[in-house]
């Protein structure tokens, strides 16, 4: 079950976000051209999927005060072979059972990488609905999955655009997948955002010693 998702990134990038709701959605293909230590996977960009989950996902609905189950989930298919880099591509970091301990976040310094501010969305439940609302309208389909993480070791021929190297396992990364020729980057208005999200600084929220409370932050 997912409490919250969170987006990393730069004050201006995530002030748009919050005010305007623009969702900036980049290609597919730039994740493997810019292949680090901290982001990007040069297994990216997985075209032909099947099925990987019959898993149902759940967001928390801050209205309801419980936690829901998504409608409308396209499920992932495992790959056959790669094809042309195609897609885009929202990534969001994730608060749940994996990264909470005792009411606490604990979240791994690598991701002060990512962005000196943080949008944490406190209801994904709406987050996710908005995104349904506006891609129905324009007529774009898109997957939707918790990154599986997964040992180099591990027999590939299963990878899907939800999976990555276990190296980037602190990410804790929820995805969205766009089904478009990948070729610009896609911008998804949903709305203002202010009434569910909230933007704080990133070091607030990292902190081993003294980790936040999750009904504090």
């Amino acid at each position: 079950m997912i409490y919250s998702l969170i987006k990393f990134s730069k004050l201006a990038h995530l002030e748009k976000m919050l005010y305007e709701g623009e969702l900036y959605c980049n290609t597919v293909s730039s994740l493997i051209k810019n292949e680090s230590e901290t982001w990007g996977d040069k297994f990216e960009g997985i075209t032909s999927l099947q099925n990987i989950s019959d898993k149902k996902i759940s967001f928390y609905n801050k209205e309801l005060q419980e936690y829901v189950e998504l409608e409308g989930i396209n499920k992932a298919l495992h790959f056959k072979r790669f094809r042309e880099i195609s897609n885009n591509i929202l990534c969001l970091y994730t608060i749940d059972k994996e990264n909470t301990k005792k009411g606490s976040l604990i979240i791994s310094d690598r991701m002060k990488d990512f962005g000196n501010y943080a949008l944490l969305i406190t209801d994904p439940a709406k987050f996710y609905r908005k995104i349904m609302e506006a891609c129905q309208e324009i007529n774009l389909p898109f997957f939707t999955s918790k990154v599986h993480y997964y040992k180099l070791s591990e027999d590939q021929s299963s990878l899907t655009l939800f999976h990555k190297m276990e190296k980037y396992s602190c990410e804790n990364e929820f995805r969205f997948i766009f089904l478009t020729d990948g070729i610009d980057i896609v911008k998804i208005k949903i709305g203002s955002m202010v009434d569910y999200a909230k933007i704080i600084p990133t070091k607030n929220l990292i902190n081993k010693l003294n980790p936040p409370k999750i009904s504090k932050i």
